[in-house]
């Protein structure tokens, strides 16, 4: 597992819950020509991710590959910008983006939130833990609980057993029911695969 071509992780990246203002890593582009200049430079876009008013947004700052100065400042950017940075990066067109274009605000929804493209997130980054997360090979997803996957394990083994589901509290007589049904489901099956191991070894007397 690896980070695609291009993208590079931020410092101290651990895969996780991601938070509210941190970088999702730099993405590799060369021969930038900088507005005014005539020669071309190599630049990281640094993609960073706000969560504002239950909306992921990408803030995108430009940074010059040699010594990290600030090329282009950080600024909101629609959904549509990531598709274009990922054709720029390069024939592997870093997935990463493409598919983070998908979760982050478009143009319209920046619109409905009263945020310009180009412009600011209204509050500043809080670094509080959001509903998403970024695995070893640098993609962005939405968040998982681990106790909701055990949640999920639970509804599927009630369901293969009684047909039904239980509640995500466990506290009420419904889930608690439900679960001590799957345990007797489980059980029941254990104690019928014991009896024929059991009648099967039982020696049968042969008629003279």
């Amino acid at each position: 597992m690896a980070f695609p071509s291009g993208h590079n992780p931020r410092s101290g990246f651990a895969a996780g819950q991601l938070r509210d203002g941190q970088s999702i890593g730099t993405f590799t582009v060369t021969n930038y020509v900088p507005s005014g200049q005539s020669s071309a430079i190599t630049v990281l876009y640094d993609v960073r991710v706000r969560y504002y008013q239950n909306t992921l947004i990408a803030v995108v700052g430009l940074l010059k590959q040699s010594d990290n100065s600030v090329v282009e400042a950080y600024m909101v950017k629609q959904a549509q910008y990531l598709l274009n940075v990922a054709n720029a990066v390069g024939s592997t067109a870093v997935p990463t983006l493409r598919d983070l274009a998908t979760l982050v605000a478009s143009l319209s929804k920046l619109q409905s939130l009263n945020i310009p493209d180009n412009g600011n997130v209204p509050t500043q980054p809080s670094d509080l833990p959001i509903p998403f997360q970024q695995d070893a090979d640098g993609y962005v997803k939405a968040y998982v609980d681990p106790s909701e996957v055990n949640q999920k394990i639970l509804e599927t083994l009630t369901s293969n057993v009684t047909g039904s589901t239980t509640t995500t509290t466990g506290t009420s007589s419904t889930a608690k029911t439900t679960t001590q049904k799957v345990l007797i489901g489980v059980g029941i099956a254990a104690a019928v695969i014991l009896a024929v191991v059991l009648i099967a070894k039982i020696p049968v007397k042969k008629k003279k």
